[in-house]
């Protein structure tokens, strides 16, 4: 876990970790030069398992590429600091990978929920892995802070591409998607919260945006050159041009939010 600026919600991160069912792992959180009330909160725990650093400031990809590096365990799961996983998260995602050795890169279905508009949707992930690398040029077909992977990827295939500031998860599963299998699990043992910091792009202005698109349409460049899609496939590299039209128009947004709650409620 990286975290930034993460007081409001990170107790109830922390607490859902250490909540879990499966107790053998190591819990390395990393402040990633944080001026509120995050370094008191991690210093009011004192579970051995824990392992936090501080550091200054270097943005989520090189924190996240600096925690993998002090990881010692056979499997690595991602948190965010502003979300919750369910109490069997890492005892259904242990048990499948040991039973799967073909898989490498595993999710976990979940549920979003909007801070900000009250809203909470049901994605139905897809779950195998010819599904999901049919699918990935599309975008990410994983929600980050779920996923469970095998380290002997990361020794073998390196960690996240540091050029990528935003979208490094999805960035990574293109890279990995040639040498390991993927899949979700259809059950749901996360809530990934959106706030104010999590959908801090509907309030970005020309460079900002410009360059979030640039990084999404890189992401989708990689996919196609590198993962043998068919050649009509390329205009999904265009797709976060139309996409950030609506993430940055509230109204636009809105009536996108209604019908995904129309579509997927009681999922």
């Amino acid at each position: 876990m990286g975290v930034y600026n993460g007081e409001k919600y990170l107790a109830q991160a922390i607490n859902s970790i250490f909540m879990q069912t499966f107790t053998d792992f190591e819990f390395i959180i990393i402040d990633d030069g944080s001026t509120d009330r995050t370094s008191e909160i991690l210093s009011s725990y004192h579970d051995p398992r824990l392992k936090i650093f501080h550091q200054d400031n270097m943005g989520l990809t090189k924190t996240l590429n600096k925690a993998l590096g002090m990881a010692h365990g056979k499997y690595i799961a991602r948190m965010d600091a502003d979300d919750i996983a369910m109490p069997e998260r890492f005892e259904k995602q242990v048990a499948f990978l040991d039973n799967r050795p073909e898989v490498g890169v595993l999710g976990t279905n979940g549920v979003f929920r909007d801070e900000i508009e009250k809203i909470e949707t049901y994605p139905i992930l897809l779950q195998t892995d010819l599904e999901i690398k049919q699918n990935l040029i599309k975008g990410n077909r994983f929600i980050h802070s779920s996923i469970m992977l095998r380290k002997s990827l990361l020794d073998k295939y390196g960690g996240y591409d540091e050029r990528f500031t935003q979208a490094q998860d999805y960035a990574l599963w293109i890279k990995l998607a040639p040498h390991t299998q993927f899949a979700n699990l259809p059950d749901v043992l996360l809530i990934h919260r959106e706030h104010r910091q999590t959908v801090s792009m509907r309030q970005r202005t020309g460079w900002k945006i410009f360059r979030s698109v640039r990084l999404r349409m890189w992401g989708r460049y990689l996919a196609f050159r590198n993962l043998d899609y068919p050649w009509h496939y390329a205009v999904y590299i265009l797709q976060p041009i139309w996409f950030t039209v609506i993430e940055t128009n509230p109204k636009t947004r809105k009536v996108l939010k209604t019908f995904l709650v129309l579509t997927t409620k009681g999922f």
